[in-house]
């Protein structure tokens, strides 16, 4: 429930509400579920995003790691919502200037959307676009 109004307040526009309800959301899935659980890191990578988009890029960068991480734990069955934090950490990281780091994210979530989603699907292509936009800001 609390991470429904973070993302009722996150499509509003109201990221500071959004923040307070996925970090409330977070405090109980951290105490309540087992350590790397889908729902943790959904919410961290909403989190991450949500730091992003108030210019809070070093906090995002942290936090989108810590939702890899997780996903990574879990292996099978969250292949694309770990894809999806791979893209979001590369769209961090390039508004970073860290365009190194962003293009082998870039690259990351293109293989892997390559592989899931097939090299027509519409997020593909978009990683493969932003994979060539970033390469040319070297």
């Amino acid at each position: 429930m609390v991470q429904n109004l973070g993302a009722l307040y996150y499509g509003r526009g109201q990221f500071n509400e959004a923040e307070k309800m996925w970090k409330r959301a977070l405090a109980g899935y951290e105490i309540a579920l087992v350590p790397y659980h889908p729902d943790t890191s959904r919410v961290l990578s909403n989190l991450g995003r949500c730091y992003a988009d108030q210019g809070q890029f070093d906090e995002a960068g942290r936090i989108l790691k810590q939702a890899l991480l997780g996903y990574q734990q879990l292996q099978k069955g969250h292949e694309k919502d770990f894809h999806d934090t791979q893209y979001t950490l590369g769209e961090v990281l390039e508004r970073c200037g860290r365009f190194s780091k962003a293009e082998n994210a870039f690259a990351d979530a293109l293989a892997g959307y390559e592989t899931l989603l097939g090299l027509d699907d519409p997020e593909t292509v978009d990683a493969a676009r932003r994979l060539d936009h970033v390469r040319g800001k070297e």
